[in-house]
């Protein structure tokens, strides 16, 4: 079916729910045009997404081609299909543009993640092979 039951009035005007973080971007009608032909939801795009996808429209006016290109790959996949969107959402982001990623966490100095960087040991990221 299409409309699925836990889709929490997305319009809801009383600001604070994830949804109202694009409200300002200058890129929220690329977003909607994602939302509204795949899969992904508004409440995919997690902070970290939206960091990477600010980053990418103050260099050079981006964010469009990142969520052009996202939407183009969730293209046909179906929520069952993954596990956790967040996560995939995020990494086709940052596949878009591995550099201007790795130039934002540099210039951050890697102070973009909060909480601990995700279970440093386990990610096989780019540890010597």
């Amino acid at each position: 079916g299409k409309a699925a039951p836990e889709e929490k009035a997305e319009g809801a005007t009383s600001g604070g729910g994830s949804g109202s973080r694009m409200s300002s971007k200058s890129y929220k009608s690329t977003v909607d045009d994602v939302v509204g032909s795949t899969q992904v939801r508004q409440t995919d795009f997690d902070l970290k997404a939206v960091h990477l996808l600010d980053y990418l429209q103050k260099n050079g006016n981006r964010a469009p081609e990142a969520l052009a290109y996202l939407k183009q790959a969730a293209q046909g996949v179906q929520r069952d299909d993954i596990l956790n969107w967040r996560a995939y959402v995020y990494t086709l982001l940052r596949k878009f543009d591995e550099k201007a990623y790795k130039e934002m966490k540099a210039a951050s100095g890697d102070r973009v993640v909060g909480n601990r960087t995700e279970r440093s040991g386990a990610a096989p990221a780019s540890a010597a092979s």
